[in-house]
Formats: C-alpha cells, structure tokens, sequence
C-alpha cells in the first residue's frame, strides 16, 4: 500500500466533499496499491483502506470475492457502509461495470475520478524519478544498438521485431499501456519509407499501413530500400513506467 499515494488522494477527497474512492484500473492500482490485479481498492476519506481481490490469490490481508455481487455484503462485514459521494476511475470502467455498481450500491453517487487521479499521478515521488532515470537509461542503451542490428534485404518487421528482441533482453516488459478503449499499440513502430507518411488510424503522432484491417499500424513486411528514411519509435517498459524514443535512421 502506498501511504502518502492514498494521502494525497484523501487531502483532495476532503476538499471536494467526496467520501469515497473506489480503485479498479491497473495504473490506479499499481500508483495507489503498488501492483496490478483483478479487484478493487476502497479507499475512505479518512482512514485505512481496504483491498477486495478476485485474482491472484495469496495477497495477505486482501479481502477475497467471486463475484462483484458480493462486495456489499464483504463491505459490511468490514464495517463499510458505502454511501454518499464516491469517485471511479470511470474512464477506464465499462458501463456495464457502472451500471452494476450503480445497482449494488443504490446510497451511491457515482463520480468520475479519472482526471483527479490522473493529476495526482503527475506529480512524480523519488521513487518514480528513480525507475524513469533507470528505464531511460536502459532505453538509451537499446537505441545505441539498433544501427548494428540492422541487416541488408531485412524487411521492416524483420528490423522491429530484431528491436523489439532487444528491447525485451534488457528487461522491456512487453506491455505498452495506452489510454482509451479504442486505442491499441504493442512496443513501437518501424516506418520505413513512404509508410512513414500513411496517417495513423488510431489516436497517435505516427502511423503506418500495417498489412491488414484487423491491425491498421506499423510495419507492413515490405523489404527497406537502400536510401530511405526509417523511423523507429519504439518505447521501453521497466517496472510499469514506460519511456518513449524515436529516431530516423
């Protein structure tokens, strides 16, 4: 549990009249708790809070359900009357889950949390500044070796995929979180050629043909051509804090 994390939240809680958070999105859950999983964190406006987990199991001191439909019978086990005005990070829950809490929980006023949770997580602690320096280090290193990983007749996925190799060598997590239910990506892009300028279908500064509808991104298994430009922008994930780098080559 990350204690001056949950502070911060419960000083802007007070100020805004809300007596309630409840946490279900992985970065809320990894800034606020210290690790992702399936459950909630309840986190009071004063006082400790308390972790309901579905998976994994083994979470010393975390309450443990099945079903969503029994958290508010565990709740009042625990003496929590949930009630009043509560935030959620309603911009990564479904509707669906808004709409069952909404039913659980009918002394709810439900709020979006999103934007408040974002800013507190804006301001970066040591800690945080610790592990950017360390990945941002580790992604410096990666860049250093991309021009010797390049091969002659090597198509563009050929290159990303041998980068994307590396990345995750030196520790790349494979993961590259975005924010959006629409919005997809895997660790980066290699552009080659006019690719580079085929607009992107999704939310991004780059784009790419890709080679098909289901994934319209990125590289398209075309041979690169000696002389033209190669964009690789590619990011690097190391204990949940991803650092991004592009280059053109």
């Amino acid at each position: 549990m990350k204690k001056q994390r949950i502070k911060k939240l419960q000083t802007q809680m007070k100020k805004e009249g809300i007596d309630a958070a409840f946490i279900c999105a992985n970065p809320n859950m990894f800034y606020f708790y210290g690790r992702t999983l399936t459950g909630y964190l309840y986190i009071p406006q004063e006082g400790m809070p308390v972790l309901f987990v579905k998976m994994p199991v083994g979470i010393e001191g975390a309450v443990y359900y099945k079903s969503p439909k029994q958290l508010p019978a565990l709740m009042q086990e625990q003496g929590i009357c949930l009630h009043g005005q509560v935030w959620m990070d309603m911009g990564n829950a479904s509707a669906q889950e808004y709409l069952l809490f909404s039913t659980l929980f009918p002394a709810v006023r439900w709020w979006d949390g999103s934007d408040v949770f974002r800013s507190i997580r804006a301001v970066k602690d040591e800690e945080e500044i610790g592990i950017f320096r360390e990945t941002c280090r580790v992604h410096t290193d990666i860049y250093r070796k991309i021009k010797k990983l390049y091969r002659p007749g090597m198509t563009d996925r050929a290159f990303s995929a041998a980068i994307e190799h590396e990345s995750r060598l030196h520790g790349h997590q494979g993961l590259f979180r975005t924010y959006g239910h629409r919005m997809q990506a895997h660790m980066g892009l290699v552009l080659a050629g006019e690719n580079g300028a085929v607009p992107p279908a999704f939310d991004y500064a780059l784009g790419g043909a890709g080679d098909e509808g289901s994934y319209p991104l990125g590289d398209t298994g075309a041979v690169m051509q000696e002389g033209c430009a190669v964009m690789v922008d590619v990011t690097n994930n190391l204990f949940g804090y991803i650092s991004d780098m592009s280059r053109t080559f």
